[in-house]
């Protein structure tokens, strides 16, 4: 599966089913309604798994640095900003909440790039967190065009 591990392709795939399904929620009242019923608002869910997500590669991140037994600050920097990153989303609330997670998700790009370099994760890796990363930020813009689309037809008036 383009040099990726059997194993971690399929979990991968299987870490974005929370991410398809709210994003499909945003167009099928079926699946809007199942997501309502079993755990509240489908954008919560985004937020929710997101933060799920975050902590995960933030475990993994800070894991690899101890278990190297790193001297190097800049490891264990880069391996809890993104908890830092999820605890600025809660606390901003501004208009430009709605970006700052899909914004995390390309900035992890940065660390994974940074922990391949370093010898500390595996070639493969790259490719596929740019793979996940593509999917969820495609995720994340879906509603987020939508959103926007609907602002500006309600501005001119409609079509």
């Amino acid at each position: 599966m383009f040099g990726i591990p059997r194993l971690t392709f399929w979990f991968s795939i299987l870490g974005l089913l929370p991410f398809y399904l709210s994003t499909m929620a945003w167009y099928n009242d079926f699946i809007h309604d199942a997501i309502l019923e079993i755990y509240g608002p489908p954008a919560r869910l985004f937020g929710t798994y997101a933060i799920v997500v975050f902590g995960f590669l933030g475990g993994g991140y800070w894991a690899v640095v101890s278990r190297d037994q790193s001297e190097r600050k800049t490891h264990y920097m880069m391996a809890i900003w993104p908890a830092f990153w999820i605890f600025f989303f809660f606390a901003f609330r501004g208009g430009l909440r709605p970006i700052i997670i899909p914004t995390g998700f390309a900035l992890l790009l940065i660390n994974d790039w940074y922990f391949v370099k370093q010898g500390l994760f595996p070639s493969w890796w790259m490719r596929n967190r740019i793979f996940v990363t593509l999917a969820i930020l495609a995720c994340y813009l879906v509603p987020i065009f939508d959103y926007q689309i609907q602002t500006i037809l309600e501005r001119i008036g409609g079509l």
